[in-house]
């Protein structure tokens, strides 16, 4: 899906082949708004190294302090 430049979210965000990616509570469309992904592209939503990509969501400022040291490690 690509916005309104055209240019697909997966390339906006940098995700490359073989990319693994840390997903903190993440929309439940999420994967439908990537779009289609490079090859060997994997999820994780237990974050564990190496991860390539964190891909963290927060409603709010709260939410965030709370996810951000996770998402650090």
């Amino acid at each position: 899906m690509a916005g309104y430049s055209g240019t697909p979210l997966v390339k906006k965000l940098g995700i490359k082949a073989g990319f693994s990616i840390g997903l903190i509570d993440p929309p439940a469309e999420y994967l439908e708004l990537l779009g289609e992904l490079p090859s060997g592209v994997s999820f994780r939503r237990r974050l564990v190294a190496p991860t390539d990509f964190v891909h963290l969501f927060a409603a709010c400022q709260r939410d965030l302090d709370k996810a951000l040291p996770r998402a650090k490690k």
